[in-house]
């Protein structure tokens, strides 16, 4: 199957863990860009790993916070996991204001 440039994304991502730093707001999008890769890929154990971790680190930070968990729901909705896929979005929605 095509990878795309989700090889080179999780290069990036990976490099961009390693270099900043630990306080970063950035780090949370690092976890979200290699969440993705590796759901496209298929790679679900990696995806989930790192949607947990960059969940953990955006502590403060509700809108990363509802994308991980809108991006973990989408990465369960692939693998089959319907409830956890629905409780994810519903939990997203509750995370985020409607307008």
């Amino acid at each position: 199957g095509q990878q795309g440039n989700y090889p080179r994304v999780i290069d990036y991502g990976m490099q961009a863990l390693k270099k900043l730093p630990e306080d970063s707001e950035y780090i949370a999008d690092a976890h979200i860009a290699l969440m993705v890769a590796h759901s496209t890929l298929k790679r679900f154990d990696l995806a989930l790993d790192h949607g947990w971790r960059g969940y953990d680190v955006a502590k403060h930070d509700i809108e990363r916070r509802a994308s991980l968990i809108a991006n973990l729901s989408a990465t369960a909705l692939r693998m089959g996991r319907f409830r956890a896929a629905r409780r994810g979005f519903i939990a997203t929605l509750n995370l985020t204001e409607l307008d």
